[in-house]
């Protein structure tokens, strides 16, 4: 571990589901860096989030901007350290 930082990607498809997993996995991340014994100095974990295509439909695109804009806030919530959300027509290919 000494030396490398950890970088994860979460697509997430459920706002508060994500926002959840994200803070698990930050404190899973800091016991793993106690348990072995890391030094303080230690980069973070980055966490990159991702809306997931199969949350948005082709049937009214314009919801899409409203479930994208809970996805970001969620992953933002959740302490992303960047987030990508599909573009609000991504479902019509």
């Amino acid at each position: 571990i000494h030396g490398r930082c950890a970088h994860l990607v979460i697509h997430g498809h459920l706002a508060a589901h994500l926002m959840v997993h994200m803070r698990v996995l930050r404190r899973l991340w800091s016991r793993v860096l106690a348990v072995v014994g890391a030094e303080p100095a230690m980069p973070r974990l980055r966490l990159h989030a991702e809306t997931a295509s199969r949350m948005l439909t082709c049937l009214d695109p314009h919801v899409n901007i409203l479930r994208g804009t809970v996805a970001a806030f969620a992953a933002a919530a959740g302490g992303a350290s960047s987030v990508t959300v599909l573009p609000f027509d991504h479902a019509d290919g």
